[in-house]
């Protein structure tokens, strides 16, 4: 959507700019963010290993117990994230974005984040579709998986002149 447009609420009829992300915007797993919430990292990043790694793991309890959620991460970029299951077509969209966003080693980009989605939800028997404006709205909003937005600081007025 241009950023020029408008958009109206209909509860008061009052016209409010509607601002497109900023191409720079990136996205990362906080996984503070997500201890601070009560939810643990490690363990959300566990749930997201494959049935390969899952087979490992339970062979090996006390190894279980003390992988970092970066070493979950790592096994995902490597493993888990290469299979066709990784984000399956039934999946919520913030949980197929939070497994994007793991299977990256660094900040991902929007247009990254939105073309992966549509990679893995086009060749499926239930595509399904979301507008890159509408995802950043809902990542935006995240209060369950970490998602934290990274926008890079605009460089002031006062430092330029």
């Amino acid at each position: 959507m241009p950023a020029n447009r408008k958009k109206v609420s209909k509860e008061k009829g009052v016209v409010e700019p509607q601002s497109d992300p900023p191409e720079e915007t990136r996205y990362q797993i906080a996984p503070g963010l997500l201890e601070r919430t009560g939810r643990s990292a490690v363990l959300m990043a566990l749930y997201c290993r494959c049935p390969r790694c899952w087979a490992e793991l339970a062979s090996e309890p006390e190894m279980r117990a003390s992988i970092t959620f970066e070493e979950h991460r790592e096994r995902i970029v490597e493993c888990c994230s290469l299979r066709d299951d990784y984000i399956m077509p039934n999946m919520p969209l913030l949980e197929a974005v939070f497994r994007i966003i793991l299977a990256k080693n660094e900040p991902v980009g929007l247009q990254e984040v939105h073309r992966s989605l549509m990679e893995r939800w086009a060749s499926r028997d239930l595509p399904r579709s979301v507008s890159e404006e509408t995802l950043h709205r809902i990542l935006r909003r995240d209060a369950f998986y970490g998602i934290q937005e990274i926008v890079p600081e605009r460089p002031s007025l006062a430092a330029n002149g």
